[in-house]
């Protein structure tokens, strides 16, 4: 009797119902690769940290001229701002019970994680010594 209750409770996630319901992740490759394109858009910045200078055009709302330059260093704000928002986004799936909702914020992470790889490795090739 112990073998039968420890094999249903070892199996328990195994039938098609529950795997169904312990689903709370659509898309988790895109999530995950979402979150990889903003690691990498870190790494990226650290691997050309030697051949900027010492300041970079990154905020282009700003006015033309000195206003738009900033450290060096603030490249990694697109990286780490991307990361945070996915992670908040992550956060709000959990709670969500919708999933088209779901799938929105999955979609939307990936969309900005792939514009801030853009935008850096642009401005990263623009001002960079290469």
């Amino acid at each position: 009797m112990d073998e039968k209750k420890y094999l249903r409770k070892r199996f328990y996630f195994w039938k098609k119902e529950n795997l169904e319901r312990e689903e709370k992740i659509p898309f988790k490759k895109v999530l995950i690769f979402s979150f990889v394109l903003g690691l990498l858009t870190i790494f990226s910045v650290i691997l050309s940290l030697n051949r900027l200078p010492p300041e970079v055009p990154i905020f282009y709302g700003l006015p033309q001229g000195k206003e738009q330059l900033g450290p060096t260093s603030s490249l990694f704000l697109p990286g780490f701002l991307a990361i945070f928002l996915s992670l908040i986004n992550t956060a709000i799936i959990f709670t969500l019970g919708d999933d088209f909702l779901k799938k929105t914020l999955v979609f939307t992470s990936l969309a900005l994680n792939i514009l801030c790889f853009i935008g850096t490795i642009k401005i990263v090739f623009l001002v960079g010594n290469f």
